[in-house]
């Protein structure tokens, strides 16, 4: 619940600022701009969903408020994000040999 929550304010975000920007949601830029902030969700998960939202008749005078509201409505695509798993993130196993994970330049101050 909480999470969808999270998606569709996220979505909605980004439907506002694409329109504000360009006049309209292209499938294909609304999938790479969530997955730059959410590389979780596969492709295909993201163009169903831009294929919904696309259904939406969103337009530039809505407010965000609105075009979330309006997300909220639309019972298909509520029920397509709420049953959406997400894919675990790669874990990443780092060891270190020196006692501390500094990237570059260690400062001590003696």
């Amino acid at each position: 619940m909480v999470l969808e929550t999270i998606f569709i304010s996220m979505i909605s975000s980004l439907c506002y600022d694409l329109l504000k920007t360009s006049g309209s949601i292209v499938k294909d830029k609304f999938v790479k701009s969530i997955n730059e902030l959410h590389p979780d969700y596969s492709e295909d998960f993201l163009y169903m969903v831009a294929n919904e939202i696309e259904q939406l008749e969103l337009n530039d005078e809505m407010s965000e408020k609105a075009i979330e509201s309006k997300i909220k409505e639309k019972e298909s695509l509520v029920n397509l994000i709420s049953n959406q798993e997400v894919q675990p993130i790669k874990n990443i196993i780092q060891n270190n040999v020196h006692g501390d994970n500094i990237a570059r330049d260690k400062i001590i101050n003696n």
